[in-house]
């Protein structure tokens, strides 16, 4: 986090991913302050995404489950969510989970498109959020 702040010293910063760094933009905002959260194609866990794609893969295998969904109830900075309705990556039902988790200062906007189709579609509403 420090080299994103050292260009622009006090200049907030918002946090931004797409599927697996949507995950790693959860865990950076555990533990630091930013002005938000934007997801897209977010994931709860990679326990549960995993899953959906291989229902007999032993969870051990992982590393690391990136548990979006428990680092997400630390923060208190708005999210928004933006899961595409035909991901066939990742279900938008793992980032309505997600969205739960985080509580009311989640917004949720399943949206037409598949993972990648989604891309930029809602920066609009991100900007007028954050």
């Amino acid at each position: 986090m420090a080299a994103v702040a050292a260009p622009a010293p006090g200049a907030p910063i918002l946090l931004h991913g797409h599927s697996l760094g949507a995950a790693v933009a959860v865990a950076i905002g555990a533990r630091t302050s930013s002005l938000g959260l934007s997801l897209e194609a977010p994931f709860d866990s990679m326990t549960d995404a995993v899953r959906r794609h291989v229902p007999l893969a032993p969870s051990r295998l992982l590393r690391d489950t990136y548990r979006s969904d428990r680092r997400i109830r630390t923060g208190t900075a708005p999210v928004l969510i933006v899961p595409g309705r035909r991901d066939p990556v990742v279900p938008a039902k793992l980032a309505v989970a997600l969205a739960a988790s985080a509580g009311p200062r989640a917004r949720i906007a399943v949206i037409p498109g598949d993972h990648v189709s989604i891309l930029g579609v809602r920066d609009r509403e991100a900007e007028a959020l954050f």
